[in-house]
Parts: C-alpha cells; structure tokens; sequence
C-alpha cells in the first residue's frame, strides 16, 4: 500500500535480492553519492543480471531517503550473449567462407592454367612458347611484377650444374624496365652464382620466400638496369627430389606469403613435367638429328662407293671384253694345241679377275643388305652336276678330281639357281685350292625335310685351330698358303652373306685333316611341282636364223659380236647401231627378231631404247659391264629382259640367241 515510509518498502526488496554481506555498505555509499535518479545494470554473485532503477526520496522538501527497484533480466542476458556470440560465429564463417571462396577461385584459375600449358604443350613443339606461357601465368596467379623460369643443366666447361633462363618476363609497368626483360630474354642468361636467392634454392632444392631480399643473408644484389627488388620468391621446380628448374618472382603488392609454396605445388608439379617433356623431346629432336645426319653421310658414302664400284666394274669389265671374247675365238679356231692352250690360260686368268669383280660387287652388297633373291623352279641335280663340270679345268691343274652325290631330288625345288652356284663354286674353288694334290673334293646335296643340306668335303691339311673362327673374314687367308695359292680372300665372306640373304647358313663343320667340311644350308622356297624347260643347246651342228640388230659404241666389242655371229652364228643377219638414234632408225625401218642393247651408249644409257622396244613387244637382250645391283633393278624395272654381264661368255651368248632365232 501506498504512503508507507521508505523502509517498508526497502527491507522486502532487500530482503528478496538476498544481498551479500557488503551489499548494504554499497548502498550506503551510494545514498550518499546518489542524488538524481539513474538506472543500472548489476551482476549478483551467484550469476543473476538485473536492471536497478534508484530514486531520491524527499518529504516536505528534505532528504528522506533512496529508492531502488530491482527488476531481473538473467534470461533475457543469456539470450543476448548467446545472440552476440552468434553473431560473431557467423561473422567468423562469413569471413572464412570469403577466403575459402577466394582459394576456390584462386585453385581454379591455378587448374585452368595447368589445363591451358598442357594443351600448349601438346599442340606446339615450340619450347620457347611453352616457357614464356609459363611464365605469364606464374605472373598472373601470383601478381607478381616480374620474374623468370630457368632450367638446370649441366656445363661440361665449368664442370657443373647451372640455372640456363627459359623466359624471362615483367608485366605492366614502364616501357624501359618492360625493355630490360625484352633484350635479356633475346638469349639465354646465366645464372651461376652460388650464394644469391636463386642459387640458394638451386642447391638446397626448398624454396625461398622473402618481402626484404636486399637485407637477405643470401641476397646478392641486381644487376645494372634490372627494377628494384622489394619482394622475391624463389620456387624449386622438382622430378623425384631432384631440381631440374627454378621460377623466381618479384614485386607483388603487399609482399608474398609463406604459404605460397604450398599453394603453388599444383603448378610446380606441372612446370617439372612440362620440363620433363622439353627435355625429352629435345634430346629426341637431337638423337633424331644426329641419326640423320649420320644416315644422310652414310647414304652418301654408301651412294660414292656404289658409283665407283660400278665405274670400275665397267671400266674394268669394258677391255676384259675384248680380251676374254677374241681369247675364246682364238681358242675355238686355233689348230694348235699349244695356241689352244695359250688362250685358254688368257680365259682362266681373265675370268679370274671378273670373279675379283663379282666377289668386292657381292661383298658391297652384303655389307650394304642389298642382296637380291630371284628364287625359281631348278633342278637340283643338274646344277651340282654343272658347278662340278666347270671346276674340272681347276681341279686338272691342282692335281684333284672332283665328284658330287645327289639325293632326294627326284622333282625341281625353288631356290635361286644363280646364288646357289655362285656359293656352290666358291666352296669347290677353296677346295681344290687348298686340298691335297691327288686327293678329291666330294660335293654332297640331300633334301632334309623343307632345306637343301649341302657338303664339300676335302681331304687337305685341315685348318689350324687358330684360325677357324677368321675364315669368313673378308680378305683372310691362310697364312700357310697364302703366299703359294692364289685368291684373294673374298669367297667365304661372300657366301656366307649370300646364305644368309637367302634365310640359310653356311658353316665350317669340320676343319680336321683329311676331313675339312662346309656345310650349307638353305630354306626351300615352297610352290606347285613344275617341269622345267630345258635350255636350247647352241652347239655347233646347230643352224639358226634371223636378224639381230646389235646397238654398241664400243669398237672392240662390235668386232668381237662380228667376229661371235661370224664363227657360230654364220647365217644369222646382224646389223651394228652406234647410237639409240641410229638403233630407233634401223628397227623402225625392219624389225629384228631381236635385240642386243648396250646400257652405256653416247646419245643415252638405254632406258629410253629398252622402254621404246618393249612397247613394241621386240624381244631385247641387255648387255653391260656395270654389275651392280642397282643397275640391274633399274632395268628390271623397266622390262623383265635378259641380261648379259660383259665380259661375255661366247657360249652364254649363243644361248642366248638359240632362245629367241629359228632353227632350220
């Protein structure tokens, strides 16, 4: 009720606020302190807020006392504070949303780089481009001012490792510092200063992140012209701990963060690869080059020595025509015995020098793998049997005879038959050469399911054990014989490489004396079973007729095809060309029934005549004193004709003639 003194009043509100002990002396302290009324906020020891509202109490205009009234608000406090720490929670997330909605960005515009240097990568092979893109990306993401990429190599001069510039760059600032970058960029710089920032971080392989580099303790001052230093960030660029590269920064507003490094990982990694990739495609692009020119000079050589091969071969080949053609017409009309024999020691020594010839051509080729197979249906049987019959003049001389057994032939095979003899040959040749004089080469042929087996046996003083492993070396001979016998060393190599070509091997099986053996063997080339057309004999009682028209320059061999067709050939028309003109003349005007075309002539080197014949469907008879393979490809090329390597074989060319003349 109203109008009670003060205290009734005070002592419940004092009574119910429960006060400590010393809250009556604040009061009191406050009654007389007090003299206008205000409100305050109070917190109670046992954690309970409330809101006191004090007035001065006057009667009759004196000082009769305070009020106070005390009205609780814990729970509204507690609500407010939870609300402010809310708020600041939120505050906090905001802000940590914020820099996480930066990093997105940041990590984004860092993969969108990556993703854009790989395409570059991958699209150009220009490796200055891909550094400089390089580069200003590192400027972009790091809003650096400046910097450079640079590549460790090693400097065979200085003995050591050192950082080569890749790029150098500076972004948008004045024309003259824009200028230092642009002339130093022009050509690698050369940064082989151990204690500087970037030797540092080149040697130690961790980064270094400075915003003072001037008071750095590894800090090595700028070079004249370069901007001022005021930041520097020196990154490792690295391949299994291993650094291969350095990107060095500079100038970024605000300076640049320790955890810059960390956040440039992405990007590093990526420069390490791209560098990698650089490396690799560089030593290739060298490796390549290098391979190149080697092959280019050694197309070259190989090219110079066919060509002079070839030029010997004809020069040599070109008089040996002659001597051996007019040797073997003095031997066929002689009536002398002893001219007979004179003349054919003319052929023996002459042919022997065109084996020389054939063996370095064959050698060359082998060397070079161009050994040509041409395999066809042969009679085997016949062909031990020849390659023996042409030994036997050899085998006379030596003292030796000469025998071959042959089984399992009954049908032809197909093999090359002019390979197969050439080794067959070269074998008996060695054989007789080094055999025991009265003793006998045996030449062995059998068929051993899909491969020819062939052995040539002699019964000489064997090989030194020594020497076994050199015989297939190219000009060796033994040195026991080699001053005795002649040869010159070729034949084994040669045919060894020709075995070879021909998928087979030729070996030394047994060298002991009185039972040296070479043993060849050679794949049989599989085809339908074939009789073979044997070969016209152009013997003497054979008559033959027709009109050959012979294109030849050479003097010498016009009157050895005159004095040929004259001899063995009497009633067959034969008309002389010296020129492809003169030739194109004479078949235009009466067509022959053949043609011996010479491949080197004055006005032409044959194509042109061997292309025009063979559009007239006249049959044409090659003949050339260059044996080389690629001469012979080039007129198969042309026409699938038969060819005759100068000097000739009388009998070879009469042969020949008897496959394309009538007889009557």
């Amino acid at each position: 009720p109203l109008g009670l003194p003060v205290d009734a009043y005070l002592a419940p509100a004092l009574a119910w606020l429960k006060e400590p002990e010393s809250w009556q002396s604040v009061m009191d302290t406050e009654r007389q302190q007090i003299s206008s009324p205000r409100e305050s906020e109070i917190e109670t020891a046992d954690g309970r807020f409330f809101v006191r509202f004090h007035s001065r109490v006057d009667l009759a205009g004196e000082f009769a006392g305070h009020f106070w009234i005390f009205r609780e608000f814990t729970e509204y406090e507690a609500l407010r504070r939870e609300a402010i720490a809310s708020r600041s929670l939120l505050a906090e997330a905001n802000q940590e949303l914020l820099e996480t909605n930066e990093d997105v960005k940041r990590t984004n515009r860092l993969l969108a780089s990556v993703l854009r240097i790989q395409d570059l990568v991958l699209a150009t092979g220009d490796e200055k481009e891909v550094f400089d893109q390089i580069l200003l990306t590192a400027l972009e993401l790091t809003e650096s001012d400046f910097g450079f990429i640079a590549e460790v190599e090693f400097d065979p001069k200085r003995g050591r490792t050192i950082l080569v510039s890749r790029a150098l760059g500076a972004g948008e600032w004045d024309v003259s510092r824009h200028a230092y970058f642009l002339q130093n960029n022009s050509e690698p710089l050369i940064f082989d200063n151990a204690n500087s920032l970037f030797g540092y971080v080149q040697n130690t392989g961790q980064p270094l992140v400075t915003n003072d580099p001037s008071r750095h303790p590894h800090s090595a001052g700028i070079p004249d012209g370069h901007p001022p230093l005021e930041s520097f960030a020196g990154l490792p660029i690295k391949v299994r701990d291993q650094v291969i590269g350095v990107l060095g920064l500079g100038n970024k507003p605000g300076g640049y963060s320790e955890s810059l490094p960390t956040w440039m990982e992405i990007f590093l990694s990526t420069c390490a690869t791209v560098i990698a990739h650089v490396r690799s495609t560089r030593e290739r692009r060298e490796v390549m080059e290098r391979l190149s020119t080697a092959s280019r000079k050694a197309e070259q050589a190989n090219a110079a020595k066919d060509a002079f091969l070839s030029r010997m071969s004809h020069e040599i080949r070109t008089p040996l025509n002659g001597i051996l053609g007019f040797s073997q017409l003095i031997s066929m009309r002689s009536i002398s015995e002893n001219d007979r024999t004179d003349a054919q020691r003319i052929v023996t020594a002459g042919r022997h020098l065109v084996t020389l010839i054939d063996d370095v051509l064959d050698l060359a080729a082998v060397e070079a793998g161009r050994i040509s197979i041409k395999p066809e249906n042969t009679d085997i049987t016949a062909l031990i049997a020849d390659s023996c019959r042409i030994m036997r003049d050899l085998a006379r001389t030596t003292g030796c005879s000469v025998s071959h057994e042959v089984s399992g032939f009954a049908t032809p095979i197909r093999i090359d038959p002019v390979r197969l003899r050439q080794i067959l040959l070269n074998l008996i040749e060695n054989a007789l050469k080094y055999g025991s004089s009265g003793g006998n080469v045996n030449v062995a042929a059998t068929r051993h399911r899909d491969s020819i087996v062939v052995e040539v046996t002699d019964h000489g003083p064997g090989i030194p054990i020594d020497q076994r492993t050199e015989v297939f070396e190219p000009f060796f001979r033994l040195a026991a014989t080699a001053s005795d016998t002649s040869g010159r060393g070729l034949g084994l190599a040669v045919s060894r490489g020709i075995a070879e070509a021909m998928g087979g091997t030729l070996q030394l099986s047994s060298a002991e004396p009185g039972n040296c053996v070479f043993r060849l063997v050679v794949p049989i080339m599989h085809t339908n079973r074939v009789t073979l057309k044997q070969p016209k004999s152009g013997g003497p009682n054979r008559v033959l007729h027709g009109s050959v028209l012979c294109v030849e320059d050479t003097e010498s061999n016009i009157e050895l095809v005159s004095a040929t067709f004259n001899f063995r050939l009497p009633n067959i028309e034969l008309r002389i060309a010296r020129t492809t003109s003169k030739a194109k003349e004479s078949w235009q005007r009466q067509r022959p029934d053949v043609v011996l075309l010479d491949w080197h002539l004055p006005d032409s080197d044959g194509a042109q005549a061997l292309t025009e014949l063979t559009r007239l469907e006249i049959p044409v008879i090659v003949v050339t004193a260059d044996a080389s393979p690629s001469t012979r490809k080039r007129i198969q090329e042309i026409s699938k004709c038969q060819i005759l390597i100068k000097p000739l074989s009388i009998e070879s060319l009469v042969d020949v003639m008897s496959a394309h003349l009538s007889e009557q």
